[in-house]
């Protein structure tokens, strides 16, 4: 039976679909996925809508690819009206919102072939085949048999990922906590200089300071990088940085599961469902860096808005189920891992990412806490100690994603543990609003119990709140005890700690770092050492209770049965949650058969490639199987510009290939850039080594290697059973961090009430022999763009002898030509195009946009320079283009657009400029003019200045005239 059908079977069963709402799912289902003539209506109706696509934006069709993003192939609301009145053209009347309900082409392809179907048979195009649903009778006798997959409530995290401090990875957070290392130290400089705002605890409330000054601190939260999401440097700034950490904290939690989020949607989808995505978030300050700002001058707005830290994700990803962020304070992030469980046993979603983020950017929080009396004035978080005056404010990000257990093994997922059950509640009414209640807590751990079946004296750790507060501690130990039942004097007790004696307390992300440091016991085997605890706290008489606070570091066996523990987190405004983990022991996996496989690594550029390597290589120092590397590297990482492909039969052989890579050897190796990023213009699909159920020769797989690294996508069919490939959890980091902060004030200049004049034109001269030699600017690709093939060659001539040069063929984009070049790295690439105006100035720059933008995203460490070049007069699309080209360099340093305008247009003459400009890559400027005079060619920067007349005026106020050219 097909898995589309079981999905929905599983929906009916659990009460989530009617039968009438099935049956329109499954005709809806039968229509889309028939195979003809359906399928090939769409293809034919794909291949007509890329060819207006292409007219109307002035791309190149093979740069139209019909799933790329509408926005990424540069869409607005203009280009969406011409492409309405090309479709009402053909098609009749259309909904004037198609472009903004459907995503890519192929998509709206799809919907245009089911609506209008004859009309997409007027462009003929290849069918191509796709499965036939089963028939309805099937459905029907088949009804009732399948049982639903999360039935026993228990959900498999299968990623894990977490940035604490004094760990940017998990790694280091792992060996950070069995050493027993505590990472609060002072207020860093960089937040706020403390030592304003700071004043002893017997003054601090009444002069509205803090008498803390200690903290868990994250390195490089300003840090970002805007353009792998495609968010502008500018939109960076201003966004929350809770936000973008947790954004990276998704994307890198989804990779450490083994997909992409395209697969993980695709895996969502086969199951019925789609992806949720819950964020606990409770601390939005970074607005309040906006009014210093103001006060100076500097109109910024930095934006701090929680549900946008879940609602971003979802967007980036095109995630489709829940979007939720939580605040329940202190209980935020266990209370979104909560909801998303639910909303998975409810079939709101089939997979779900989860987790929270908490900062501390301006110094009002500790403020208000100190004025609550909340924070320790020392500094030390003594979590079930003696001496607990409070709790330390700590930062951090953490994130999983989940997914019914039963779907996670057939899946063959890396599975890190297993939520057993959880439960959520609420204090009550109590002696006072953050007063805590060991009624509600003993009830809400029976709760947790009795839903997964659980017998308390099989829980061997309690990760519990542990805030280190003199009230706190008791009551949550009481609550404890009241829920496991009197304890038997021979019984082992249950080991008790909390991460906040390590990190602080991380607020809306102090649940998911408590559920990370279980997940690291489970699968290390250890019980790391609570700190701050050598006296135990004397109003909690543990030797009554079933628990012993874990003071050092010891061995945490599976005894009898699976590895068992309990989490708690409780919000200050008395919203409890509990959860139940369990750690899992699936069946070993077969052995490496032996056989080659076909290993891929792909970065944005040669640098971030070589970063991958190096965590590869170390990789393959574990016990992790190579074929299940090889499998979750090709469907579990996006397929970038730079390429390596190595084929190994065995660990030390892919060990020793890589190493010689890094040695800048490339032998046995297949290295390229990829022409493409989509696999719309690539030759046909490239099954790897499971094909025809055994293994593929080596000499099969080196050819696949080979077409890979050129752009070609690689499948793999199902293999037999006894290699069946798993998903692994393999390091990543892709990104390239850049600063992004609340950007300062512009400078500016001191008001006046002089007469106001408007600048002109001013033009810098500097003589330059013609034919200057660029000698010493680098290895240069030079790409030709627009002209005549004797252009070209007059071009070829002149820089024949320090650069390469190729003529782009009509049609042919500048990014496909950059992206097969193999220049030595870093790249410096060349565009000379000869411009061309037409009548319409505006569709012009459309179309030189979209081709500039392009570019951009060949490859971040190559340095570009686009050089137009154009009369002198009668073209004044040229002037535009030289403000773009000055707009555009601020934006994006290493991108140079200079507009080069000649009064003198013989292609010999024009040619000779060329080495002089390259040669001045940063130091030319963005609008010249050259003009013959004397046998010499006088080379002149625009500038701004004031003409004489205003010069003598004296004392003036100025602003840009609009009309001087």
């Amino acid at each position: 039976m097909n898995a589309e059908i079981r999905a929905i079977l599983e929906r009916v069963r659990s009460g989530h679909l009617s039968e009438r709402e099935a049956l329109e799912l499954l005709k809806r289902w039968r229509r889309v996925g028939s195979a003809s003539p359906a399928g090939t209506a769409a293809d034919q109706m794909a291949a007509r809508l890329r060819a207006i696509f292409a007219e109307e934006s002035k791309l190149a069709p093979a740069a139209v690819k019909l799933d790329e993003p509408f926005q990424d192939l540069g869409i607005d609301s203009l280009l969406i009206h011409r492409l309405n009145a090309r479709l009402e053209k053909w098609l009749g009347p259309v909904s004037r919102t198609l472009f903004y309900e459907h995503g890519n082409l192929r998509d709206l392809a799809a919907f245009l072939s089911r609506k209008y179907p004859d009309a997409a048979a007027e462009t003929p195009a290849p069918a191509r085949p796709t499965p036939v649903a089963s028939d309805a009778q099937d459905v029907a006798t088949a009804k009732g048999a399948v049982a639903r997959a999360g039935d026993s409530g228990e959900i498999a995290i299968i990623g894990l990922h977490g940035r604490y401090p004094g760990a940017g990875e998990l790694g280091t957070f792992w060996r950070n906590l069995e050493a027993g290392k505590c990472a609060v130290r002072v207020i860093p400089k960089e937040r706020w200089n403390w030592e304003e705002f700071y004043a002893p605890p017997e003054t601090a409330a009444e002069l509205g300071k803090s008498y803390a000054k200690w903290g868990g601190f994250l390195e490089g939260i300003d840090l970002f990088d805007p353009l792998f999401f495609r968010i502008t440097p500018r939109e960076a700034e201003l966004m929350d940085p809770q936000e973008r950490l947790f954004l990276e904290s998704a994307w890198l939690v989804v990779a450490d599961a083994g997909y992409t989020p395209a697969a993980l949607n695709a895996a969502a989808a086969r199951r019925g469902g789609s992806v949720g995505v819950f964020v606990g978030i409770t601390r939005t300050n970074y607005q309040l860096l906006g009014p210093p700002e103001w006060a100076r001058g500097n109109p910024v707005f930095p934006a701090s808005v929680p549900w946008s830290a879940a609602n971003r994700v979802s967007y980036l990803f095109d995630f489709h189920g829940p979007s939720l962020a939580v605040d329940t304070a202190c209980s935020s992030s266990l209370t979104a891992l909560y909801e998303a469980c639910e909303s998975i046993r409810r079939g709101d979603c089939a997979v779900a990412v989860a987790g929270g983020v908490n900062l501390y950017v301006h110094p009002s929080t500790f403020i208000g806490l100190c004025r609550a009396g909340m924070l320790s004035p020392d500094g030390v978080c003594r979590s079930f100690g003696a001496g607990a005056n409070g709790f330390v404010p700590g930062e951090g990000v953490g994130a999983v994603v989940l997914k019914p257990l039963a779907w996670a093994e057939e899946d063959g997922d890396h599975i890190y543990g297993i939520i057993k059950s959880a439960a959520i509640n609420h204090d009550g009414r109590t002696h006072g609003y953050t007063v805590p209640n060991p009624s509600a807590q003993a009830a809400l751990i029976r709760t947790a119990l009795e839903r997964g079946g659980i017998d308390p004296r099989t829980i061997s750790y309690i990760e519990g709140h542990g805030t280190g507060t003199d009230l706190g501690d008791p009551v949550e130990v009481a609550g404890l005890a009241r829920a496991f039942g009197e304890w038997a004097g021979n019984s082992p007790r249950c080991a008790i700690g909390s991460v906040k004696s390590n990190i602080g307390h991380l607020e809306a992300a102090a649940g998911i770092a408590g559920l990370t440091k279980i997940l690291l016991q489970m699968q290390h085997g250890r019980i790391v050492p609570s700190l701050h605890a050598e006296r135990v706290n004397p109003k909690i008489d543990f030797s009554r209770t079933p628990f012993r606070v874990a003071r050092e570091a010891g061995d945490w066996p599976r005894d009898s049965g699976p590895r068992r523990a309990g989490l708690s987190s409780f919000g200050a405004g008395g919203a409890n949650v509990h959860v139940i983990l369990e750690d899992y022991a699936g069946l070993e996996p077969e052995p490496d058969t032996g056989d080659p496989v076909l290993i891929v690594l792909s970065e944005r550029n040669e640098t971030r490639l070589r970063t991958a390597v190096e965590q590869l290589k170390l990789a393959l120092d574990g016990d992790v199987r190579l074929r299940d590397m090889a499998f979750t590297l090709l469907h579990g990482r996006e397929s970038m510009a730079e390429r390596l492909a190595i084929v190994a039969a065995d660990k030390e052989e892919a060990r020793g290939k890589l190493a010689r890579f890094l040695g800048g050897e490339t032998a046995g190796l297949f290295r390229g850039t990829a022409r493409t990023e989509s696999g719309d213009d690539t030759k046909r699909a490239l099954t790897n080594c499971a094909e025809a159920g055994g293994p593929a020769a080596r000499e099969r797989l080196e050819g696949i290697a080979a077409q890979w690294v050129a752009g070609a996508k690689v499948a793999w069919s199902a293999p037999p059973e006894r290699a069946k490939p798993r998903r692994v959890s393999l390091a990543v980091d892709p990104f390239e961090r850049r600063r992004y902060w609340v950007p300062g004030p512009e400078p500016r200049a001191e008001a006046s009430t002089a007469t106001t004049l408007c600048l002109e034109p001013v033009w810098v001269v500097s003589e330059v022999e013609e034919g200057s030699s660029g000698e010493g600017a680098g290895p240069v690709e030079v790409l030709v763009l627009g002209g005549s093939r004797d252009w070209s060659e007059s071009v070829a001539r002149v820089l024949g002898g320090s650069a390469t040069v190729r003529r782009l063929a009509d049609g042919e984009e500048p990014e496909l030509a950059a992206r097969a070049g193999r220049a030595e790295r870093p790249r410096r690439i060349a565009i000379v195009h000869r411009w061309r105006g037409t009548s319409n100035p505006v569709e012009d720059f459309v179309a030189l946009f979209s081709k500039v933008r392009a570019m951009m995203r060949v490859d971040s460490s190559a340095e570009v320079m686009w050089l137009a070049l154009g009369p002198d007069a009668g073209e004044p699309g040229l002037a535009a283009l030289g403000a773009f080209g000055a707009t555009l360099q601020i934006e994006r340093p290493a991108f140079i657009f200079r507009v080069i305008r000649c009064d003198d247009l013989d292609e010999s003459r024009l040619a000779a400029l060329l080495p002089v400009e390259i040669a001045r890559w940063r130091s030319g400027g963005a609008s010249l003019r050259h003009s013959a005079c004397e046998g010499t060619m006088s080379r002149a920067r625009l500038d701004r200045g004031l003409s004489q007349a205003a010069a003598r005026a004296g004392s003036l106020r100025v602003e840009d005239n609009p009309r001087s050219g």
